[in-house]
């Protein structure tokens, strides 16, 4: 958890337990202990977490530079109410535009936002996606609390690929490049590689990017100039790629749909600083996804060279820096984000 100072600490802490309050009609009668993001609710048969509550505690306190801060969360009881039996959700889960409610029987999950086109915007994505994507089914629902728009989406079993067998990983990642195959038939536009390259050779940038950049730029340039564009899910990272019981792949987190280079779903997954990330992209440099790379670029009505795969994990770093989002930040955090971006593959992609 980025910038986790005391004081942000209890003020995000101080946001769950305001949610609790609010939405406690909609909760599981009991004690619940509060993080800074998250309110748990023990569910487990003998008064204790669940399994999907321990990876969510997990998880969460694995993004915390302090974790002791983890140890114990505040306790916040909700009392029970007559009349009501049926109660769904024992899981709060805080983000900066939702709050995601998990059902007691682990069969679907209740975002909840205050912004009426960020339900619609999820929506459509879950739609977009689902042409040619493994994703969660997706679909508005009414809450009854004034103020707020539902969203139910079902539930997810599995773990991120993060967290999955070793052995999975490779079978997982073959299943995205095939479904992003099948997703470049949706191309449309192109990119414009003109002003980007204007920016980026304005910037200074530490030297083992500089020469990286200079010694693949017209690589990058023959990557990236008038490359079809694609709107795809754009957040491929360790995290949103899971792996269900069955082996399967599924993805999450679809609220960051946007157009870009028709490839870049497809090496996301590479770009991370993970031990999945690494192992796939040293697999992907020796050379052992050139097919799936091949067809991929040949759906998009591209030639593939395989020497282009360091160049093409440049021209994605690229892509990520000058994404959509980015377009109203500064030139300098465009520039953070590119060296940020190149800094994961660069031991492996031999920039030193």
């Amino acid at each position: 958890m980025a910038g986790d100072g005391l004081l942000v600490v209890m003020r995000r802490r101080y946001e769950v337990r305001r949610s609790l309050t609010r939405l406690q009609s909609l909760m599981q009668p009991g004690s619940y202990q509060v993080y800074p993001g998250a309110a748990l609710s023990p569910a487990g048969p003998d008064g204790q977490l669940d399994d999907y509550q321990l990876a969510l505690q997990a998880n969460m306190a694995a993004g915390c530079s302090r974790p002791t801060r983890w140890a114990a969360g505040w306790s916040y009881k909700i009392a029970p109410r007559s009349g009501v039996r049926d109660y769904l959700y024992d899981t709060l889960i805080q983000r900066r535009d939702w709050i995601i409610l998990v059902a007691k029987r682990r069969d679907h999950v209740l975002r909840l936002t205050s912004r009426p086109e960020l339900a619609a915007r999820l929506t459509h994505n879950a739609e977009w996606l689902r042409r040619s994507f493994p994703v969660p089914w997706i679909e508005a629902t009414s809450v009854g609390l004034a103020g707020l728009y539902g969203v139910r989406e079902a539930f997810v079993a599995g773990q991120p690929i993060r967290s999955a067998k070793s052995e999975q990983w490779d079978s997982v990642f073959r299943q995205l490049l095939a479904a992003c195959q099948k997703h470049v038939a949706w191309r449309q536009g192109s990119f414009d590689y003109t002003p980007v390259l204007a920016e980026l050779s304005s910037w200074q940038v530490p030297t083992w990017l500089e020469r990286a950049l200079g010694k693949y730029q017209q690589d990058i340039k023959d990557l990236l100039d008038g490359c079809p564009l694609l709107a795809g899910h754009s957040d491929c990272h360790n995290g949103n790629v899971v792996v269900q019981p069955d082996g399967n792949l599924i993805l999450i987190d679809l609220e960051r749909v946007q157009s870009l280079p028709f490839f870049f779903d497809a090496l996301s997954l590479l770009r991370g600083s993970g031990k999945v990330n690494a192992a796939l992209r040293q697999a992907y440099l020796a050379g052992q996804y050139d097919a799936e790379m091949a067809s991929l670029w040949a759906a998009a009505g591209q030639p593939w060279q395989p020497r282009w795969r360091i160049a093409a994990l440049l021209a994605m770093t690229v892509a990520h820096a000058f994404r959509p989002q980015f377009c109203g930040a500064t030139s300098e955090r465009r520039r953070e984000k590119l060296i940020g971006a190149a800094d994961k593959i660069r031991h492996d992609c031999r920039m030193d």
